[in-house]
């Protein structure tokens, strides 16, 4: 894409963000990350960075994370794994993608990245796997998340009907599987995993949000050349930050009211990034289903 955001337009991102994703495309396309990343530091200084990446490029991702890391050492990274060799190359359309992913996330330890992942969308074409890929994290030793594919407006596009409508009970075997294993562990952050996967397997049964979605309020997308969405999944055009000498002024717009009210209704997905400012809201409520969850099975 071109006209993308430099690295000095990301000035004008709120300090108040907490949670920040850069993700693509891929972001190690662009040879200024490491200033991009330096930049959101520069104007949120609290957020939380979370770089998620196709992995295909680890001999430049080594190098830029390297630069990153001294930026913000608590940067994370998130690797794309949608299936075993066969599977994730089929889907990705490269012949050494699972392997390229597998470099990445070595050099990535050896880097010294820290907060270290993969992540899997689900879909007909790698339903059969999601343990797999579980198992592989836990060989590994990094950490594991998955969503289910879904359509956007802005951002996945139209998926085929036939991709997403894989089998229902396929997937809740291999989610409850794991959700054991989390539930097993002394880790709180497993346990919340554990909890919101269970409520990722009730979403795709009954299409039904366990919390409405404030896109627009909690959160927002921004494409890489400025333009503020409430969120990735439906269109909600909020205006371009190149338009505004300050954040502020593009948020306050009036628009922004039926944004809130369009996300309110919304049944279109279920993920960590269009939740998460929900589910800190509800923090009491939230702790006490994990523990229920933990303690119950």
């Amino acid at each position: 894409m071109t006209n993308e955001l430099k690295p000095e337009e990301y000035l004008k991102l709120p300090s108040s963000l907490r949670e920040i994703n850069i993700t693509g495309g891929e972001p190690f396309l662009r040879n200024d990350i490491e200033q991009i990343v330096k930049c959101i530091k520069q104007a949120c200084k609290n957020a939380r960075l979370v770089i998620s990446s196709n992995g295909y490029l680890y001999s430049k991702i080594e190098t830029k994370m390297k630069e990153i890391l001294k930026i913000d050492p608590r940067v994370a990274l998130r690797i794309s794994i949608d299936g075993l060799q066969e599977t994730h190359n089929k889907i990705r359309g490269f012949k050494d993608g699972f392997q390229r992913a597998m470099e990445t996330l070595s050099r990535a330890k050896k880097t010294g990245v820290k907060d270290l992942g993969i992540s899997m969308t689900i879909s007909s074409l790698n339903v059969n796997q999601i343990y797999d890929v579980f198992k592989l994290s836990k060989k590994l030793n990094v950490q594991m998340t998955m969503t289910a594919a879904s359509d956007s407006d802005i951002y996945f596009g139209n998926i085929d009907e036939t991709i997403k409508q894989f089998n229902f009970e396929n997937f809740k075997q291999q989610v409850c599987m794991i959700a054991k294993e989390r539930t097993r562990t002394l880790k709180p952050k497993e346990w919340a995993r554990a909890w919101f996967e269970g409520l990722l397997v009730d979403f795709v049964e009954d299409k039904k949000r366990p919390f409405s979605c404030d896109a627009g309020q909690g959160f927002f997308y921004m494409d890489s050349v400025g333009r503020v969405y409430g969120c990735h999944i439906i269109e909600n055009y909020l205006g371009n930050l190149r338009d505004y000498d300050t954040f502020k002024e593009l948020w306050d717009k009036d628009v922004r009211r039926e944004v809130l009210e369009k996300a309110k209704k919304c049944k279109k997905c279920w993920m960590v990034c269009t939740s998460k400012s929900e589910i800190s809201n509800k923090k009491l409520q939230v702790g006490l289903e994990i523990l229920k969850k933990k303690f119950t099975g």
